[in-house]
């Protein structure tokens, strides 16, 4: 092998051996992305939840306020009849 041949050789090592640790990175890292996500996702399962259950409180306060509101009218009519 000729000195020009082995630094050749080398070189492609470093670089195959470059390429292996990023491979690895990346694997690592998407590794990391797709846990970040799957946390996230959960979150927003969670936070949907949340708000499915909110509005659900909020539409039967909103009937017994109706309910409310339509007594109250009715007393009124009636007290406004009295006088």
């Amino acid at each position: 092998m000729t000195e020009e041949m082995i630094k050749g050789l080398s070189l492609y090592e470093l670089k195959k051996e470059d390429f292996n640790k990023l491979k690895k990175w990346k694997e690592e890292e998407y590794s990391k992305i797709r846990s970040d996500l799957g946390l996230i996702l959960e979150g927003q399962k969670l936070n949907q939840k949340d708000l499915r259950l909110g509005f659900i409180g909020l539409a039967r306060r909103n009937d017994e306020l109706l309910k409310l509101n339509k007594k109250l009218s009715q007393q009124l009519k009636k007290k406004l009849k009295r006088s």
